[in-house]
């Protein structure tokens, strides 16, 4: 038994490029500071009076940053390389969240907000890129999924931790989060070394031959982006009004909501590299995706229902398998379909959904919620679990034949 197990550890890890292992390093430092995204709805209304609509007008201007931010990220990631876009726009995200900490008025705060998410989010296209770029195709997943792993096992650290010190005082989060941006970005400046010059000059042949289609032009991947969209606008209710629904409607402290989206974080990092390294030949990518669709709207049927802390948990637990069940293969899908030289574009419209969702999920919810609660809310999810589902099943049937694609 013990030896099974540690054999199908020592699988699921083996062969993973050392630079992947750093920026891993890299980005559970910054995701160790995940704090002040999780509360702002709780800060913003509890703490400064803003309304529910103003609070969620700063989300999605958080969304309008990340979409700026992944759009020239993601050009500059393919004309100058990832390095610096990392370095720069962790750096840079690190001060201005500090800078935030220090704001009480709406209009202020809504425009250093953009910038925070302007900067934070840049980071995404040209990290997938640089994964991408240190990793043998065959280990793509595994490499995405030790990232996430880094990713999770910070974000179970962050809230719990951010849980705590809300208690006592909100202002730490923001120092918390802007100097664990900061570290992350002297960890890559000084341990990610940039590629030799044989790499450099491969590089350097493969943008001089950018024959490939641009991702606007690619038709199935636009009906794919569609449906990650909606993924991500339902997703992303747990960072968004979430935190304020387990305050309002099941009236837990900030130290109990700290530790429930906690739970999220250290499941994924226990759980989905070795999950993906048993399961990632068993079905197809969008297979895969359409799984986590389906725990998607599980969760939000759970909630409907939901009248103490334990279907709360249950609820948890649904999305968290969702979660490890679409994301890795979203990704994957993703680096797959794009042609060489191509992959900051790829990435940087893939990484764009996630944006959008920032935009109009809050907007969404906050506006539901206000008119028709938060059974309406769940509702309308629910909704897009079941069309997130119907729609990667067509897409899986229209592209299976199609070596290119898969």
């Amino acid at each position: 038994m013990y030896s099974s197990v540690r054999h199908t550890i020592l699988g699921a890890f083996s062969g993973i490029s050392p630079k992947v292992w750093l920026l891993s390093l890299a980005m559970f430092i910054n995701r160790s500071g995940s704090m002040v995204i999780v509360f702002m709805t709780v800060y913003t209304t509890k703490y400064l009076n803003f309304s529910i609509e103003q609070s969620g007008a700063i989300m999605a201007i958080f969304g309008l940053g990340s979409l700026a931010g992944v759009l020239l990220g993601g050009k500059i990631t393919d004309k100058t390389g990832y390095l610096k876009v990392m370095i720069v726009s962790l750096f840079m995200g690190g001060l201005l969240f500090i800078i935030l900490g220090q704001i009480r008025t709406f209009i202020p705060m809504a425009i250093c907000s953009f910038f925070v998410s302007f900067f934070g989010e840049a980071f995404r296209p040209a990290n997938m890129a640089a994964i991408s770029n240190y990793s043998k195709p065959e280990d793509f997943t595994r490499a995405l999924s030790l990232n996430r792993l880094a990713v999770n096992l910070g974000f179970s650290i962050g809230p719990a931790l951010g849980g705590f010190l809300a208690n006592h005082n909100y202002q730490y989060l923001f120092y918390a989060d802007g100097l664990t941006c900061i570290l992350a970005a002297m960890v890559i400046a000084f341990f990610v070394k940039t590629p030799t010059p044989n790499e450099t000059t491969q590089n350097r042949e493969v943008k001089s031959k950018l024959t490939g289609p641009s991702p606007l032009k690619d038709t199935p991947f636009l009906f794919f982006i569609f449906l990650c969209t909606l993924y991500a606008t339902a997703f992303f209710q747990m960072f968004s009004t979430m935190p304020l629904y387990y305050k309002d409607v099941h009236h837990l402290s900030e130290y109990k909501i700290g530790l429930l989206m906690g739970f999220n974080g250290i499941s994924v990092a226990a759980i989905e590299i070795i999950l993906i390294y048993k399961i990632e030949k068993k079905l197809k990518p969008l297979q895969f995706v359409m799984l986590g669709a389906i725990m998607l709207t599980l969760n939000y049927l759970v909630l409907m229902f939901a009248t103490n802390f334990a279907w709360l948990v249950l609820s948890m637990s649904l999305i968290t398998i969702s979660e490890m069940l679409a994301m890795p293969f979203m990704s994957t899908f993703m680096i797959k379909r794009a042609v060489e030289g191509r992959k900051g574009a790829y990435a940087s419209l893939y990484s764009m959904t996630w944006s959008i969702a920032q935009i109009i999920s809050p907007i969404i919810a906050t506006q539901t919620i206000a008119r028709d609660g938060h059974q309406s809310l769940w509702m309308l999810f629910a909704l897009f679990g079941i069309i997130i589902t119907a729609g990667m099943h067509l897409l899986h049937g229209y592209t299976k034949n199609y070596e290119e694609v898969l």
